[in-house]
């Protein structure tokens, strides 16, 4: 008989235990991790070999999604001098990745995040990243990316 106010004191912590992680178990249970174990969004910078020797980042960021697919998001961004942004009309981005500073170019298309999936060699994307590049002396050209592999 004395047993029974522990045995019902036991039982209520019990019950309390399991309405507190039933959310939690909940989410688990569809596949997602508990909100306190999400990271923040992976992020790379793979660097781009172009032409006239120009140096430029493609930033690739993971797509914070509840699906099991791995998604990405690439965008390339331009290395150029700070006295060169400002002519140009660049946009800083990412200072202090470089000494030089990473800028973004806002003549060239590169404004919108392109798809891409990671494999063992690298990113793919889904369809190819075509962005125009301007120069000093005013000259454009395209890079175009279908795969960056992993160095």
């Amino acid at each position: 008989m004395s047993q029974l106010p522990l045995l019902l004191f036991l039982t209520n912590i019990v019950t309390l235990f399991l309405i507190m992680t039933s959310y939690a178990s909940k989410e688990l249970l569809q596949g997602k991790p508990p909100k306190a174990h999400i990271q923040r969004p992976a992020l790379w910078h793979v660097p781009l070999h172009l032409p006239d020797g120009q140096r430029a980042v493609l930033v690739v960021r993971k797509k914070d999604n509840d699906s099991a697919e791995e998604l990405f998001y690439a965008h390339i961004f331009l290395f150029v001098e700070p006295e060169e942004a400002s002519h140009y009309g660049y946009s800083m981005w990412l200072k202090g990745l470089n000494h030089a500073g990473c800028w973004e170019s806002r003549l060239s298309a590169v404004k919108d995040y392109f798809a891409c999936k990671k494999n063992r060699e690298g990113f793919v994307f889904s369809k190819s990243v075509a962005a125009r590049v301007f120069d000093g002396q005013g000259i454009s050209f395209y890079i175009r990316v279908d795969r960056v592999l992993f160095e």
